[in-house]
């Protein structure tokens, strides 16, 4: 997801929908996506969430999902968010 950054721009924001009893370390997740893939492609930061919204017919409800984060703000971090 993109969210609003305190300047006015949007970054990439990864939400993490973890098995259940199982935890991340987002440093980690961090490491492993920026050994494969490009610098622009790994999130600024990393949410960790109980779900994501779904349609009965199994699409993701992004604009649902952009308003539960319409009052998320960046960390100072920025690397860690857990929700």
């Amino acid at each position: 997801m993109l969210c609003p950054t305190r300047n006015g721009r949007s970054a990439p924001l990864a939400l993490v929908v973890l098995k259940e009893n199982l935890t991340v370390d987002p440093c980690e997740v961090r490491s492993f996506l920026q050994q494969n893939f490009a610098s622009w492609q790994v999130p600024d930061a990393f949410m960790v969430v109980a779900g994501l919204p779904h349609a009965s017919t199994g699409k993701l409800q992004k604009s649902n999902l952009q308003e539960q984060l319409n009052d998320w703000r960046w960390d100072t971090d920025r690397g860690v968010a857990v929700s």
